[in-house]
C-alpha cells in the first residue's frame, strides 16, 4: 500500500499530465511545495514500483497502475471536498486541508457511505 505522501505525488502528476501531457521534477515540486531533490527521490521510488515512468532530466508520466491509483485518490479527495464544502458548509481553505487529511485515513466503507449519502441528497433535490 502506498503512503499518503506517495499518493499526493501521483495526484500531482495526474494534474500536471492532464495539462501538459507529462510532468517534470520542477512542476511537481511547485505543485506540492517541496524541494526538487525530494521529488527526485520519490520519482525514483515510484518508478521502481511501477507507478510512473521517470526519465532523468526529461519527463515523468504515470503508468496505467499509477494512473489508477491517482484517479482513485483524486476521486476520494473530490468527494470529501464536496461533502465538506457543499453539504456541511466548511470554508474552502479548511475543507481543502481536512479533505487531504481525511482521504487516506477513512475506511473505504466510510467513503462509500458518504458517496451514497451525497447521491441520495442530490436525488432528493
Amino acid at each position: 500500500m502506498l503512503s499518503r505522501k506517495a499518493e499526493d505525488y501521483l495526484k500531482a502528476i495526474l494534474t500536471i499530465e492532464s495539462e501538459k501531457g507529462y510532468a517534470r521534477i520542477k512542476d511537481i515540486a511547485t505543485v506540492l511545495d517541496v524541494t526538487a531533490p525530494s521529488v527526485t527521490e520519490m520519482a525514483k521510488k515510484l518508478d521502481k514500483e511501477g507507478y510512473i515512468k521517470y526519465i532523468k532530466y526529461e519527463s515523468i508520466t504515470l503508468t496505467p497502475k499509477g494512473s489508477n491509483v491517482a484517479k482513485v485518490a483524486k476521486t476520494r479527495h473530490d468527494l470529501l471536498m464536496f461533502f465538506l464544502q457543499d453539504v456541511i458548509n466548511v470554508p474552502q481553505k479548511i475543507a481543502e486541508k481536512d479533505a487531504s487529511t481525511l482521504e487516506n485515513k477513512l475506511h473505504d466503507i466510510t467513503i462509500e457511505r458518504i458517496s451514497k449519502f451525497i447521491i441520495s441528497k442530490k436525488q432528493a433535490l
